[in-house]
């Protein structure tokens, strides 16, 4: 715990600050989107699956994300299978795994229609996050802050911490070493400690802790304290402006056990990651997206635990 403690107070005072010079991207071709494709896997899978619509490629919408679901025989360039290609809504879903875990990273291509969202009756009680995203009207979502969780019998109602759902605020800022992610209006995320005011231009905020990588910089090493094997949820951003939020399965004997921060950090700079912070994880962690749950919660018997908020991205109308 010593060195945990220590490491958390070396994080204080690290705040992301970016580049200025902006990785802007084209979005004239399904490669140009989707950079991370492997054009030669991508290309074989609509030789052989012909039902997919090519005669425009924005409207290309893959799926076999779904838990019973394989996946598609196409890769990315990092080499991991992907899953779904939704151009329509601007996003990738990628399967990620290696020893003793697996688990889902969403690519997401719009950074303006992702947002914070709040369960309806925050303050009481939290929501499933199968609810929640269609009910904020989005395709997709992660969990988001921890709650109070008296010997696990919370039910997501009382945030921990301080967040900002599209300007609306809820709870009490941390102090000490924990960080605050907050999603500004030129759609960038920015790592902050915990403990200062809330900059002006923030739309939607969620604390907890560690960061993972600030301006490019891994805050995780390989040897780091933050070893312990665990259901995960992060959420970053590459420097070009793409969101990156991972859900990594654990507790799951035969299945996915979970994965330390390092080989989070790991993942999340495989795919370019400029900004990451470690959300809730636990029985918390989930990801859903185009009406089901496509990674599996800790606790088997059920798929979501009650949230008090969540990342949601896209619009369902």
């Amino acid at each position: 715990m010593d060195k945990v403690r220590a490491e958390r107070a070396a994080q204080v005072g690290i705040e992301s600050k970016w580049d200025e010079n902006k990785e802007e991207k084209s979005k004239e071709t399904i490669y140009d989107m989707f950079d991370e494709l492997d054009e030669a896997s991508f290309e074989a899978y609509l030789k052989e699956n012909t039902a997919v619509n090519r005669r425009n490629w924005r409207d290309i919408r893959i799926n076999e994300a779904g838990l019973d679901d394989e996946g598609t025989s196409i890769m990315t360039k990092q080499g991991d299978q992907v899953l779904a290609v939704d151009a329509k809504n601007e996003l990738l879903l990628v399967r990620v795994k290696g020893t003793g875990y697996q688990g889902v990273l969403a690519i997401l291509k719009d950074p303006s229609a992702l947002r914070c969202c709040p369960a309806e009756n925050i303050g009481l009680y939290g929501e499933f996050l199968g609810d929640l995203v269609p009910r904020c009207n989005g395709v997709l979502g992660v969990n988001a802050s921890g709650f109070s969780d008296y010997k696990g019998g919370g039910n997501g109602g009382k945030v921990k911490g301080y967040t900002m759902c599209s300007g609306e605020e809820f709870g009490k800022h941390f102090d000490n070493s924990r960080k605050r992610l907050e999603l500004r209006n030129d759609d960038k995320i920015y790592i902050v400690d915990a403990s200062t005011e809330t900059n002006p231009e923030t739309r939607d905020a969620v604390e907890f802790r560690p960061a993972l990588i600030i301006d490019g910089n891994s805050l995780i090493g390989a040897q780091s304290a933050f070893r312990s094997i665990q259901p995960r949820t992060v959420v970053g951003q590459s420097k070009d402006g793409d969101i990156l939020l991972l859900v990594i399965e654990g507790r799951l004997v035969g299945r996915s056990l979970g994965i330390g921060l390092p080989d989070c950090t790991a993942i999340m700079n495989r795919y370019d990651a400029y900004q990451a912070m470690n959300m809730d994880g636990g029985t918390s962690s989930v990801m859903w997206y185009d009406g089901e749950y496509i990674t599996k919660c800790s606790n088997p018997v059920i798929q979501s635990r009650y949230l008090p908020n969540a990342w949601v991205y896209g619009n369902a109308a």
